[in-house]
This record gives C-alpha cells, sequence and structure tokens, in this order.
C-alpha cells in the first residue's frame, strides 16, 4: 500500500531542506575568507573590507585611483569603520562607528 504524504510535512521538509543548506553555506563563509570584498560605488570609489586594511580602518571607503601600484595598506582611506551604507548618484551616505556621514564621490569631501 502507497505511503501518503500530506502538504504539510513536504512543505515542513523542503523548509528544512532549505534551512540547513542555508546554514552550511553560512558556516563555509565564516571558514574560508570569502568574506572579504571590494565594492564600486557609482562615483568610482571602493569600499573594501580586506585582510590589509580591515585591522586598522575596517570596512572602509577609499579612492578609485586606490594605490596606483603601492601596497594596499598605504591607500588613502575617505571614510573607515563603515557599518552601512547606500549609494546615490554622486555622493554615499552611511554610517560608522562614531556616527553618520556623506561623502562626496566628485570633490572627495566627507561631512559628518
Amino acid at each position: 500500500m502507497p505511503q501518503v504524504v500530506s502538504r504539510s510535512s513536504q512543505r515542513s521538509a523542503t523548509a528544512l531542506a532549505i534551512g540547513v543548506g542555508l546554514l552550511l553555506a553560512w558556516q563555509a563563509q565564516a571558514t574560508i575568507g570569502i568574506a572579504e570584498r571590494q565594492l564600486e560605488t557609482p562615483g568610482g570609489n571602493r569600499i573594501m573590507h580586506l585582510d590589509p586594511l580591515k585591522e586598522r580602518h575596517g570596512t572602509c571607503l577609499i579612492g578609485g585611483d586606490g594605490t596606483d601600484g603601492r601596497p594596499l595598506e598605504s591607500a588613502e582611506v575617505h571614510v573607515a569603520h563603515i557599518r552601512w551604507w547606500q549609494y546615490y548618484r554622486t555622493y554615499v551616505a552611511g554610517e560608522t562607528r562614531s556616527g553618520f556621514f556623506l561623502f562626496d564621490e566628485v570633490s572627495r569631501f566627507r561631512c559628518r
């Protein structure tokens, strides 16, 4: 006689499988260094969370010209220890551990 499986138990099993998959993916990221990232802003600057910078500056915003061949540690950091940010057409707004900021990507002027 065939086994009868209800729709709710199928949904529960699917949700459990998805949850376990997400948990395993999250743990893998935490152990193999996938958390390093470099994002380009609309104005051509970069928000970075990389080993050479994150110990001293945390997640930070550097100029688009970057290091011009120099070591990454010597990059000019415009905003350090960024908690969150939002891109706009000509500026980046966000929060650091010391408060909110606006960064004009054209003039490279930072306002707190």
